[in-house]
């Protein structure tokens, strides 16, 4: 049986603020106008993606005091549990049983981890689920950001220590790495020597970092125990204010159980069956399922 997962570091007021302005669009200049419209944005976006995705689990970073917010926009079907810290796993409430959870006890620059371990009632599997939000450093300058990134690759480090103390039939970690594999690969292979391993097919950037102009891809999916799936996926535009409330857009993908992946995910990564060429995210402008036409 399937398993559609989702990450998105969601964003802030002021990160949506400051992407209206990149859009040439003027935000409001009351802050209530502006936590409105952010709102109204958010609300839509999540009930876009919850419709066209069926995500059974969600991995939420970013996401500040605004829990009640966050809550009011993923609607009644989906339990919510962010330990009080940056992050949030929201998981399906008609298909898992939540068994336990885990918040880091490391706070470097305010990051942690929330870690749940869920039972899926359809199968009787267990699985432990962690939303990460890594440190991130100056990507822009690689000689003055690696000597920070020990502070982000302990937040990692500490997160899979934990993880690998817990029984599971499978694992699933949704994080904004605050990294790319152009900038600073040794984060990723942090994953990669502990039998992670993530969609490399999917190279969509799905952010836009501040510093370096540019979008880049800091967000993704890593498992151990399952197989990624081809899947059309229907999703938000990156730097799109109209549909999207966050500089961030979400990573989705299918998952499949598999017993013999966790074997194979000891071996060296490599590339995932061609197979998924052609099944990467649809834009959500290109047909009828266009949110911004939805929103007119």
């Amino acid at each position: 049986m399937s398993l559609n997962v989702l990450t998105w570091n969601v964003g802030t007021d002021e990160r949506y603020k400051e992407m209206l302005q990149r859009a040439g669009d003027t935000p409001p200049e009351e802050p209530e106008g502006l936590v409105g419209l952010r709102n109204n944005r958010a609300k839509f976006a999540f009930g876009f993606l919850i419709e066209s995705n069926e995500p059974d689990i969600m991995f939420l970073q970013e996401i500040g005091s605004d829990l009640d917010r966050i809550k009011e926009w993923l609607g009644k079907d989906f339990t919510i549990i962010n330990n009080d810290n940056d992050t949030a796993v929201v998981y399906r409430t008609a298909r898992f049983t939540f068994l336990t959870s885990y918040k880091s006890d490391i706070k470097l620059n305010n990051r942690s981890f929330t870690v749940l371990t869920l039972k899926d009632k359809s199968t009787e599997k267990i699985y432990n689920v962690a939303s990460a939000h890594i440190s991130g450093f100056d990507l822009m300058n690689p000689m003055k950001g690696k000597p920070n990134a020990p502070e982000g690759d302990k937040e990692l480090e500490d997160l899979l220590s934990k993880l690998n103390e817990l029984d599971a039939t499978g694992t699933i970690i949704g994080l904004d790495a605050n990294t790319t594999r152009e900038h600073y690969r040794q984060r990723l292979e942090i994953l990669e020597k502990e039998g992670f391993r993530t969609n490399d097919k999917d190279k969509a950037p799905t952010n836009y970092h501040r510093t370096l102009k540019d979008r880049v891809k800091s967000d993704y999916i890593y498992t151990r125990g399952f197989t990624f799936q081809p899947f059309e996926r229907l999703n938000v535009d990156l730097e799109k204010p109209i549909t999207c409330p966050s500089d961030h857009i979400p990573v989705i993908e299918q998952l499949k159980f598999d017993s013999t992946s966790i074997e194979k995910s000891k071996e060296p990564p490599v590339d995932l069956d061609e197979s998924f060429e052609g099944a990467q995210s649809v834009s959500a402008t290109a047909d009828k399922n266009d949110p911004e036409v939805r929103l007119r």
